[in-house]
């Protein structure tokens, strides 16, 4: 059992279809996401499916199919916002780096756990791209203040990652 699927069913009987289906489904709800700001006319309103995704995906497999999948949901991401490329997928990675060795002691998740880690990270990933914009590009201005913003985002993502959660564990368990 040496082939690429050793990897990919090592940590916990996660299998290649099981990462297919989570990235074409990360592919659709980050789609989903953009079209829902269009249509309400805010991002501040907007929940996060990136990140509960991606937390899901880290639980999940070992750290280089985890940084596969927040490169390749951060460029759907990047793409979809019209934002500069690279900039959410490099807040995703990070994301991934830093919540990769904590996942062996979160074995089991109660939904306030959960809706704390997504929480959380969502604020963090929302900081680390808005650090960079300034870096880079030097916009906003020194009159933006994203608290509230980001603080609204990040409250929906977390009272919603329940949920998602309990939707992609019952779509990988009939997947297998």
């Amino acid at each position: 059992m040496n082939g690429p699927d050793y990897y990919l069913s090592r940590p916990f009987g996660f299998r290649q279809i099981d990462f297919l289906l989570l990235v074409l489904l990360g592919f659709f709800l980050i789609l989903g996401q953009s079209v829902l700001a269009l249509r309400i006319g805010s991002v501040d309103f907007v929940p996060e499916w990136a990140v509960p995704l991606i937390i899901f995906i880290v639980l999940r497999v070992e750290l280089w199919v985890a940084v596969l999948a927040a490169f390749i949901l951060g460029f759907f991401r990047d793409v979809f916002w019209g934002g500069p490329l690279g900039f959410y997928q490099l807040s995703l990675i990070i994301m991934t780096w830093l919540f990769y060795p904590f996942r062996l002691r979160f074995d089991f998740f109660t939904p306030w756990a959960l809706m704390f880690l997504v929480f959380f990270f969502t604020l963090g990933g929302d900081f680390v791209i808005l650090i960079l914009i300034r870096v880079v590009l030097g916009w906003p201005g020194p009159g933006f203040n994203p608290g509230l913003t980001f603080l609204v985002s990040s409250g929906i993502s977390a009272l919603v990652a329940p949920f998602l959660f309990a939707v992609l564990k019952r779509l990988i368990r009939r997947a297998n």
